[in-house]
């Protein structure tokens, strides 16, 4: 189970918050932005299975890379609502999709889903604002 390069998948270095959760890969098409992890034991939660902060953290950034393909500079999150379909196996390939819905001129709305194997986990609706330059 990977992510080949053949497929368009390239590794994304991260060095946020985010390289927390493993090697990370991107790729990108007209309808959005996705990125893919191999969800390891570091990501499981009492029950065995991954998670569910884990996947909100892909949804939420997928989302957020999507505002920033489609208009440069800062955003954050200003809400997120995810939806739990089913658990995430531990070693499951996850790939999350990200497309803007509708963009303003300082807000931007979202969704997302992330997908095991083809098969949806969790989707989410998100509101980004455009930030004003600073930490």
């Amino acid at each position: 189970m990977s992510f080949p390069a053949a497929e368009g998948w390239r590794e994304l270095p991260d060095e946020t918050f985010l390289a927390l959760l493993g090697t990370l890969y991107q790729r990108e098409d007209a309808q959005g932005v996705e990125l893919g992890l191999i969800a390891d034991e570091r990501l499981k939660n009492l029950s065995g299975v991954v998670h569910g902060g884990a996947i909100m953290t892909l949804l939420d950034r997928a989302s957020g890379m999507a505002v920033r393909a489609a208009s440069p500079g800062r955003v954050a999150t200003a809400s997120m609502t995810v939806n739990f379909l089913r658990s995430l196996p531990v070693g499951a390939r996850v790939v999350v999709r990200a497309r803007i819905l509708r963009a303003g001129r300082t807000s931007f709305f979202t969704e997302a889903e992330a997908l095991a194997e083809d098969t949806p986990v969790a989707t989410a609706s998100g509101v980004f604002l455009r930030v004003a330059k600073g930490p």
